[in-house]
């Protein structure tokens, strides 16, 4: 089950913008619906069959201010 980075638990509604193909892995852009904010989710199996999941959340971008 995928849990928010940003809430600390919150574990549903999530939105998926984007998933693509990395390596092993399938990546997922998810999207919380209480703040909006997005984060990758990581879920992969080796060739040995060892899984693996985890989350990274996104930074956000800078305001097109000064470049």
């Amino acid at each position: 089950m995928v849990k928010c980075p940003i809430l600390r638990g919150f574990e549903e509604g999530f939105k998926p913008l984007k998933t693509w193909s990395f390596g092993f892995y399938d990546v997922s852009i998810l999207e919380c619906p209480k703040r909006w904010r997005r984060f990758n989710h990581y879920i992969g199996v080796t060739s040995e069959g060892k899984r693996s999941e985890f989350v990274v959340r996104d930074r956000p971008r800078a305001s097109g201010g000064a470049r």
